[in-house]
């Protein structure tokens, strides 16, 4: 998440307003998932990683390696609603037989499969461009400009600044640890990743009352303020939502016309 940050903080589309970054992420993936196409998600798979690699900088290795993490939960959780039971006389691709019937994968649950993998890989590859574009707190700045409470976009950014601080505190923790030998057999790792979780919470409550503290001696009174930034306009960014959006419709209307025909 901090890598994820800093590329955010580096991006060529970093003074750009975050609405139109917003807009142009949320209609993609809005049109991901309602066309329900094989050829749309695959589509937005690849345009929107060529997007986000040449603005948000990152090398196309590492965004490869970010799609990797929900894949492997993607293909765990698909597999399972690929297989089904079948009867014994009945033609499948791959199966294995188990008493009078036999489970495995057809042809319609393999279509559904691939479906099922590509809508979610290009709503995700949506919502990277979204994450590596935009530092969070541009995010909630847009926000406040909603008809969201001010108070549930306050708790969502001490949240958010929490995060980090549990981060820092498991990685003193855990370098403490290794200096000590405490990963040295199975026994102790477990041992010490226990006390480690135990003291992180710890840790974090004394912190974060230090810092509601500090925010009350401030003259906090529920909402935590910021310095609006000026930003340029995102005209580009809505040509290209446009564009893009008009195209993969249309995608996903002619491979549903030739597959029907």
């Amino acid at each position: 998440m901090i890598q994820i940050d800093n590329y955010a903080y580096k991006s060529k589309l970093l003074n750009v307003d975050p609405k139109g970054k917003l807009i142009f992420s949320i209609s993609i993936l809005s049109i991901c998932l309602l066309m329900n196409s094989p050829s749309v998600g695959i589509l937005t798979i690849l345009l929107m990683g060529v997007i986000t690699i040449r603005t948000s900088g990152i090398s196309m290795k590492k965004y490869i390696k970010l799609l990797g993490i929900p894949l492997a939960f993607l293909v765990i959780g698909t597999v399972t609603v690929m297989i089904n039971r079948y009867d014994v006389n009945q033609s499948i691709l791959i199966g294995f037989h188990v008493g009078n019937f036999q489970y495995g994968v057809d042809e319609l649950s393999l279509s559904q499969g691939i479906t099922l993998i590509t809508r979610a890989l290009g709503a995700v590859s949506a919502m990277y461009f979204l994450a590596l574009n935009t530092p969070m707190i541009e995010l909630f700045e847009f926000l406040r400009g909603t008809r969201l409470p001010n108070l549930l976009v306050s708790l969502m950014e001490l949240i958010y600044r929490f995060i980090f601080i549990i981060w820092e505190e498991a990685s003193n923790m855990r370098i403490a640890q290794a200096s000590r030998l405490g990963n040295a057999s199975f026994k102790t790792a477990v041992r010490s990743t226990g006390e480690m979780i135990s003291m992180i919470f710890i840790r974090a409550y004394k912190r974060a009352d230090r810092i509601f503290m500090a925010l009350e001696s401030r003259g906090y009174n529920g909402e935590v303020r910021f310095f609006k930034e000026e930003y340029k306009s995102a005209r580009k960014l809505y040509i290209s939502t446009c564009t893009l959006s008009l195209f993969l419709i249309v995608v996903g209307l002619v491979e549903k016309i030739v597959f029907k025909g």
